[in-house]
C-alpha cells in the first residue's frame, strides 16, 4: 500500500497535487487557509493559491512547527488553568486588560 493511498480515497479520488486548488474553490464559506512549505516557490504560489510560504527542507520545517504549535498550546492552556487576575501579558508578551 501507497504512504499515501488512503488519503487519495477520502478525497473522492484528487490527487494531492489538486487539494489546495480544489479547497480554495470549493471552501463552501468556510475559511480556508493554505500554507505550502517548499524549497521553492511553486505554481500554488505563483497562482495565489497558497496564503504562506515556508521556505526550506520540509523535513526540517514540520518538526519544528509542531513543537512551536504544541508549546503554545500548553501555554494557551496554563493560561486558561491559571487564576484570574487584572492585566496581565499574553503568549507574546503583549499587555492585556
Amino acid at each position: 500500500m501507497r504512504p499515501h493511498a488512503h488519503l487519495r480515497d477520502v478525497s473522492g479520488g484528487l490527487s494531492l497535487r489538486e487539494l489546495p486548488r480544489v479547497a480554495r474553490q470549493g471552501g463552501k464559506g468556510r475559511m480556508v487557509t493554505i500554507v505550502e512549505i517548499n524549497a521553492e516557490p511553486t505554481p500554488l504560489t505563483e497562482e495565489g493559491i497558497s496564503d504562506y510560504l515556508i521556505q526550506g527542507k520540509t523535513g526540517e520545517i514540520l518538526p519544528r512547527l509542531v513543537d512551536e504549535v504544541k508549546r503554545l498550546r500548553s501555554r494557551s492552556r496554563a493560561k486558561e488553568e491559571a487564576p484570574a487576575s487584572e492585566g496581565g501579558t499574553d503568549i507574546w508578551g503583549m499587555q492585556s486588560w
